[in-house]
């Protein structure tokens, strides 16, 4: 690792040290090595610790903390990388050459302000975003996967982190006040990680979507979210019912 890396990963984790021995093993077998990689683990009882202690050249704290969001702000003050990367302790890049290849477009943006969106593999073999986002999607309520999205740490600092009053959907709010602050969205057509359905961040939340909306100053935006999706979903309830009967 170099003292100045141009990525921070960062994996939070608690009690999964089989899944996080996959991810972190599918960094440390990158060809690209200008990284840094950054593990905060919630106080696991299963032997993460144990595990932790015997990896070299890795920056690690095991403790309590509240939630996801309230780690991920932790790993924050602990990296030093241009770049963060948050990658879940259940998912893992895909092949060893894929951090070389977000370098590139990395350094290709290097002067300027972006907010980099990679696609991830689902299990389905899927890929998400099927389509490129826009901003004025995200400024809708549409969401990214912040395991495809790669962030500027002076941004972050700027930003304060994670807003942890969300507890579902606070990567979306980040993403969005970076946005606002100037970040440019740049979606690249490449797949970095294999990305695991499950955690706290991929459960949709009409209601904290509708907040974030609203807390940014977007108020006709979150007004026409929360109509249209919860018309959305009596209407789905309404044929479910007729085909009951």
């Amino acid at each position: 690792m170099q003292l100045s890396p141009l990525i921070s990963i960062v994996i939070v984790t608690k009690n999964q040290v089989e899944l996080l021995v996959r991810a972190v093993n599918s960094i440390q077998s990158q060809t690209f090595k200008s990284y840094q990689l950054v593990i905060v683990d919630g106080a696991s009882s299963d032997g993460t610790v144990k595990y932790l202690k015997q990896l070299n050249a890795v920056t690690w704290i095991s403790e309590v903390d509240c939630g996801p969001y309230n780690a991920m702000n932790k790993a924050l003050r602990l990296c030093i990388g241009k770049y963060v990367y948050f990658l879940g302790s259940d998912d893992y890049l895909l092949g060893p050459r894929i951090l070389s290849t977000a370098s590139t477009f990395l350094d290709e943006y290097k002067s300027k302000s972006v907010l980099l969106n990679f696609k991830v593999l689902l299990v389905n073999g899927s890929f998400y975003p099927a389509s490129p986002l826009t901003e004025y999607d995200l400024r809708r309520g549409s969401k990214l996967c912040h395991q495809g999205v790669m962030f500027p740490l002076c941004k972050l600092l700027q930003l304060k982190g994670f807003d942890e009053r969300f507890k579902i959907a606070s990567d979306q709010d980040l993403i969005l006040r970076g946005l606002l602050a100037g970040l440019r969205l740049v979606n690249v057509n490449k797949s970095i990680a294999f990305y695991s359905p499950g955690g706290i961040s991929s459960r949709r939340s009409l209601f904290e979507t509708a907040m974030i909306l609203f807390k940014n100053k977007l108020y006709t935006r979150a007004l026409q979210f929360a109509v249209v999706e919860y018309a959305r979903r009596f209407l789905i309830a309404c044929l479910i019912i007729r085909r009951t009967f």
